[in-house]
């Protein structure tokens, strides 16, 4: 849709805490510009989130993943002007970050999970979810086996995760 989104979970000059706000108007290229949270989303500690398009009678992006590092992955769908969650399903393993590629109504999802701090680094992996519920479909996906892993003990963390611009194809 054009616009800069980010997640925070810094305080407004007002003292509004934000989860994931837009930033400015369209794609700012001066000056600051004020942050603003959109309506509906309550993910206090939001890490990354993912967009998506399923349904063509509502413009712009309609879908929006949302990761919050304390509860976990959220599903939001665009109905009139309000993100209206559709579930939770995944409320532990330390969810990070998140992206993903629609092809028709479905949405597959690449998302890090289970790293588990300073204390005991290691562990993280990446996985896939596939969403076949469409817009405003009740969440109930679940991830499949790790992509990627890391070992106890590694010292090393997967944080976020996104494509490289370009066209990508799921497979």
């Amino acid at each position: 849709d054009g616009q800069l989104y980010t997640t925070s979970t810094a305080k407004t000059a007002s003292g509004e805490a934000l989860k994931v706000a837009k930033v400015g108007t369209g794609l700012p290229t001066t000056g600051i510009n004020e942050m603003v949270n959109i309506p509906g989303v309550s993910a206090a500690n939001s890490a990354q989130v993912f967009f998506a398009d399923l349904d063509k009678s509502v413009s712009g992006n309609d879908v929006l993943y949302v990761v919050d590092i304390t509860t976990g992955i959220t599903k939001y769908s665009l109905v009139k002007g309000d993100w209206v969650s559709n579930g939770s399903p995944f409320k532990a393993s330390s969810y990070h970050g998140i992206t993903g590629i629609t092809e028709g109504g479905k949405v597959t999802l690449y998302v890090t999970r289970k790293n588990t701090g300073s204390k005991n680094p290691g562990n993280g992996e990446l996985v896939k979810i596939v969403d076949e519920s469409g817009y405003n479909g009740t969440f109930a996906a679940k991830p499949s086996e790790p992509i990627v892993k890391f070992g106890k003990g590694s010292n090393k963390y997967l944080r976020r995760v996104a494509f490289v611009p370009g066209t990508v194809t799921a497979k």
